[in-house]
């Protein structure tokens, strides 16, 4: 997905970035990135039982082979974001113009902006035009979502920690943080739905999923319903305990926001159509 999403910045930057939610970029960059990070400085506990020694070994197999799958990830996820980001203020400079679309315009803006601008007076709005407020403004509005996966990571590591899934050999700062990943990784695609809604409202015989998002989404979108599905079968298999139901919860609802696009997916396979169309 991120390859696919990559090339098409490459070989159709204006027509990708028009469409394309840079803050969904962005939170998804952060997201591998620290996951990366949180495997490759994994703590291990020095042992003297030879039995968990090995243990040991093969958990550290383990997070080697995962850095050998994140970290490609990460990289063209900074990549896409990096690129992306110099297309959008090229394409904004060539045609100014471009600004009018609201697609284009939503797709630059934070998840949950609308809902702080509502609570603001005269005085913050002319702020946020000029003036020194603009800056702290406009990063108030993209710290928003990031806040909320981190209340919603602190209380899904309290539920763990009630239903006694908690690991002693890890510190607390650092479960809460694996939460909080896990929890903005699950929100991250959620601006980049919203300009899927918006394209929805302009249109009134059904929306024409962009090509340069339809392989980006739908990858993710099967990508998370096979990690839904070997989740739930870890967790009905009670290996791993309450920590497991926490990445069903996650999957679960990644899959769910990507739901209806699945659905027209392979319904347009079976029709041998090439179009991917999302019903108003």
């Amino acid at each position: 997905g991120q390859t696919s999403l990559l090339w098409r910045l490459l070989v159709a930057p204006s027509s990708t970035v028009d469409c394309l939610s840079m803050q969904a970029l962005g939170l998804l960059s952060l997201c591998y990135c620290a996951r990366l990070l949180e495997v490759a400085t994994s703590p291990l506990a020095p042992r003297n039982d030879r039995a968990a020694v090995g243990e040991d070994l093969a958990n550290l197999e383990e997070d080697l082979e995962e850095i050998y799958v994140v970290a490609p990830l990460a990289l063209l996820s900074v990549v896409s974001f990096a690129l992306a980001l110099c297309q959008r203020r090229r394409r904004r400079a060539a045609s100014p113009e471009v600004d009018d679309n609201p697609v284009f315009a939503l797709c630059g803006e934070a998840f949950g902006a609308d809902l702080l601008r509502r609570f603001e007076g005269p005085r913050l709005s002319a702020a946020r035009l000029q003036g020194p407020a603009a800056l702290p403004l406009a990063l108030l509005e993209h710290v928003l979502l990031p806040l909320a996966a981190l209340v919603v990571g602190v209380l899904l590591e309290g539920l763990i920690v009630l239903l006694g899934g908690g690991d002693g050999s890890a510190s607390t700062l650092r479960l809460v943080l694996s939460s909080w990943r896990s929890a903005l990784l699950a929100l991250a695609l959620l601006p980049q739905l919203r300009a899927l809604l918006a394209l929805r409202r302009e249109e009134k015989t059904g929306v024409v999923v962009p090509p340069d998002l339809k392989y980006w989404l739908t990858s993710a979108g099967v990508g998370h319903l096979f990690s839904f599905l070997m989740a739930l079968y870890t967790g009905v298999a009670g290996a791993a305990g309450a920590r497991a139901l926490l990445l069903v919860c996650q999957e679960g609802f990644s899959t769910a926001m990507l739901g209806e696009l699945l659905v027209a997916h392979f319904s347009a396979k079976c029709r041998g159509e090439k179009r991917l169309v999302l019903p108003t």
